[in-house]
């Protein structure tokens, strides 16, 4: 078989010239190819710097907030004058009673100024607990008062008691009632209401509704009774807390 052979020496050089364009071309288009890799990989390059910039920053922000967060949260607690740790207790006198929550009876246990009665609370919050009034002289005890609710059925209205405190002659118990005025997802929201009661269960009385006291934990707070009447402190407007007394 023959081979096509070019006829003169134009053909020669036009062969010559393609075969160069077409190598030019095709080198031309490889150089192009590696400028658009290498662009590319320098646009991701600053992208993922400018991504990790923006996250650096959206952690930041997020601390920010976390911080500001804890600061209203720890602004709504008292610095140091308000003490609202357990107090100690005589629970080895409590006896002939089935304790249902050891650690609330310690931190609410309190001795009358006459010696003569102690008083505890017991249960759980917001569900059914219980103050009970112990007769020293004869043991004989007493259920005072009972919280309202169910914790596998929480409801609005459902209360809780706290802080109970003995009157100076012995004869009054002035405590808080928690009570559930909303129930959210996250957030449960308590009134709480300051209320007074006879040792021997009557006559409890509403004194003082919608409190802002502090409270800690067992929900105690510095809820106190002297001579000069009820006094706690009042946070609705500081921190510390303004020196309240209702006469009685």
């Amino acid at each position: 078989m023959e081979k096509n052979l070019p006829q003169n020496q134009n053909d020669i050089v036009f062969q010559t010239k393609k075969s160069f364009f077409e190598k030019y071309f095709l080198a031309t288009l490889l150089i192009l190819a590696f400028i658009l890799l290498f662009a590319v990989s320098i646009y991701l390059f600053f992208q993922n710097q400018k991504l990790g910039s923006r996250i650096d920053y959206l952690t930041k922000e997020v601390e920010e907030a976390q911080n500001v967060q804890d600061s209203a949260l720890n602004s709504l607690l008292p610095s140091s004058p308000i003490d609202v740790s357990p107090q100690p207790t005589k629970i080895e006198e409590i006896n002939n009673y089935s304790i249902q929550n050891l650690k609330m009876v310690e931190a609410t246990t309190k001795e009358s100024p006459s010696d003569k009665y102690l008083l505890w609370l017991d249960g759980e919050h917001f569900a059914g607990q219980k103050l009970i009034v112990k007769t020293m002289n004869d043991n004989q005890m007493k259920l005072i008062l009972e919280g309202v609710g169910d914790r596998d059925n929480t409801q609005i209205g459902d209360y809780s008691l706290s802080s109970p405190v003995w009157s100076p002659d012995s004869e009054r118990i002035a405590y808080l009632r928690y009570t559930i005025s909303e129930l959210e997802s996250l957030e449960v929201n308590y009134e709480i209401n300051l209320h007074v009661v006879n040792v021997d269960g009557t006559s409890d009385t509403l004194i003082k509704q919608d409190l802002a006291i502090a409270t800690g934990s067992y929900f105690l707070t510095d809820l106190s009774w002297k001579d000069e009447g009820i006094i706690y402190s009042d946070t609705s407007n500081s921190v510390e807390g303004d020196r309240i007394v209702i006469k009685i």
